[in-house]
């Protein structure tokens, strides 16, 4: 079985949309393993920044990220185990002062997530 979330954020006064595929890999006992693959991008926008100061603009010209990675749901418990790894690459510039600059940012993350065991 294989579905998709679609879904528009609101991150830090930017907008972003978020395309999430999951996919079943298994389904054993109380357990249910997914392969999920998911695609971050951003339009061109102005995005306000109010600790740069009031003459300061922020232009995202793209932002683009991809994450893969595989989630296990125990259905008998209420915390998933998982690992994702992805990369978001943005390019923006910043105009302060009568001067533009502009930037790329490159991230690379792993994530993991499990229960805490007491």
């Amino acid at each position: 079985a294989r579905w998709e979330a679609r879904q528009a954020l609101d991150a830090a006064g930017m907008t972003t949309y978020v395309r999430t595929e999951y996919e079943l890999v298994s389904a054993t006992g109380s357990a249910v393993q997914l392969r999920v693959k998911s695609e971050t991008t951003a339009p061109p926008q102005a995005v306000s920044n109010p600790m740069l100061g009031a003459d300061a603009q922020v232009q995202v010209e793209k932002l683009a990220g991809t994450n893969t990675g595989t989630v296990t749901v125990q259905l008998d418990g209420l915390v998933p185990t998982g690992e994702m790894s992805g990369t978001t690459n943005t390019t923006m510039s910043l105009t302060m002062g009568g001067q533009t600059q502009q930037m790329g940012v490159d991230i690379k993350m792993k994530t993991t997530v499990a229960p805490v065991k007491k």
